[in-house]
């Protein structure tokens, strides 16, 4: 009982309900228990019936379980957990007013510190400046006490990287569709003066209807204002997709080491691998500046050799040999879609 208790208490503290609601629930269920003898109301009763009829989510039945009662940030409501993004926790909320299902990335308190919160901050900046149908929109930011948050578009389904650990190494047509949008987003980033500078399988959502979106700008940065930048100088990104120029030189940042991205991103695409597995960081960043990945159709044996060129191409270590704009590789890759 102390336990039902507990839950019910966090309900009407988490706002989510009030106690009125509440309490004319649980009174419908006991009336109901009673008439056909099915004993006491219990916890999972009144959860079971809280979340069939939309009132709570399972994510905040879990969290209530766990004491916590916060979901409003701002006037959203969280309403589930989407993930880490390169700079914080992504969740599912819901417009208090307007009803639109969006994406919250907040920054959590503990790791509130004045560099984390100016790399948020630059990203929030970004974003705002982006508008493209391949890129994640930004709708909305804010502080909710301590706690930052930027507000974009959700897209349903899942991420490249979730999608080929389910479904495993895509056809041409599917990787060459997908990654074609993405160029098309990317190339409206580089017109902006944006480079990306983490283009990788885990920051491109597809939705279920094949449309590709380009997300998390957190590691971006202005091409013309990387003095101001505070990372100037450091490596960022991801090992798996790391352009070897900027291996060699951090402070190399252009907008072609995001094509290099974007053709390691295109080979786990069509092979279900990363262009150089195994290893830790030392050992990849090794292999991207000397070594060349295993020939694709090792792993997918239907992909042509004008494919693979292509992928060649746009993963040429020498960055003025490689394919020079994400115009180009989409240009390119519309001979499979």
């Amino acid at each position: 009982m102390a336990r039902n208790q507990s839950y019910r208490k966090n309900l009407v503290g988490s706002s989510l309900i009030t106690r009125d609601e509440l309490n004319e629930i649980i009174k419908e269920l006991e009336q109901r228990h009673a008439q056909e003898e099915l004993g006491a109301v219990s916890e999972a009763d009144l959860e079971r019936v809280l979340i069939s009829r939309g009132i709570i989510t399972r994510y905040q039945s879990d969290q209530l379980h766990e004491g916590r009662t916060k979901f409003n940030l701002g006037p959203y409501t969280i309403t589930d957990s989407i993930g880490q993004g390169g700079m914080g926790q992504v969740f599912k909320a819901c417009h208090h007013i307007m009803g639109r299902e969006c994406a919250v990335k907040i920054l959590p308190i503990g790791k509130s510190t004045p560099y984390t919160v100016t790399n948020f901050q630059r990203e929030i900046q970004m974003q705002a400046k982006m508008d493209h149908p391949n890129l994640v929109r930004a709708f909305d930011a804010g502080k909710d006490g301590q706690v930052h948050y930027l507000v974009t578009e959700f897209v349903p389904g899942m991420d490249l990287r979730q999608y080929i650990r389910s479904h495993g190494y895509l056809d041409m047509n599917q990787a060459a569709s997908i990654i074609r949008q993405v160029a098309n987003g990317l190339q409206y980033a580089h017109d902006q003066g944006l480079t990306h500078r983490d283009i990788k399988p885990g920051n491109i959502m597809v939705s279920p209807d094949g449309t590709a979106k380009l997300s998390d700008l957190g590691l971006s940065g202005f091409i013309d204002d990387s003095e101001n930048d505070p990372r100037h100088g450091k490596i960022v990104g991801t090992a798996d997709y790391l352009a070897p120029e900027l291996i060699r030189n951090p402070k190399d940042v252009s907008t072609v080491s995001d094509i290099y991205s974007l053709g390691c991103t295109l080979y786990y695409a069509i092979t279900g691998k990363v262009p150089f597995p195994g290893g830790n960081t030392k050992d990849k960043v090794r292999r991207h500046l000397h070594e060349h990945p295993w020939h694709p159709r090792r792993f997918n044996p239907n992909v042509t050799e004008e494919f693979v060129d292509l992928i060649a191409d746009t993963m040429e270590k020498n960055p003025e040999k490689r394919l020079a704009t994400a115009g180009e590789v989409a240009q390119r890759l519309n001979a499979w879609t």
